[in-house]
């Protein structure tokens, strides 16, 4: 007897809990998120706004570390840095060297 009063009584609550528990889950959207208002135009100006000055700064400080990385190369290096620049370009344009560039080019090895 004292075994089914327990399994009365767990199956009352267990049924309780489901039934309070599954209109909660019900109120949240799908993927479990709160919906935010959608912000206003003059939000998304202030937000677009930041946006490019943010960009602009760090576009801005990349640039100064670069050349300061530059700035501490030799002569020569800067050169052939450079050189292997402009190199990678064309070959990042998917464009390749001139005819007369392949034709002539220095064998090695030979």
């Amino acid at each position: 007897m004292r075994s089914s009063v327990f399994k009365i009584v767990f199956v009352f609550l267990l049924s309780q809990t489901m039934l309070f528990t599954i209109p909660l889950n019900a109120q949240d959207s799908p993927d479990g998120k709160k919906e935010e208002p959608k912000p206003t135009k003059e939000q998304r100006k202030k937000d677009k706004k930041k946006w490019k000055e943010d960009r602009k700064q760090k576009r801005l400080e990349k640039k100064a570390k670069k050349q300061y990385h530059k700035k501490l190369q030799t002569k020569k290096t800067r050169k052939r840095m450079k050189k292997h620049e402009r190199k990678s370009k064309r070959i990042n344009e998917h464009r390749g060297e001139p005819f007369y560039k392949r034709w002539f080019k220095k064998k090695r090895g030979r």
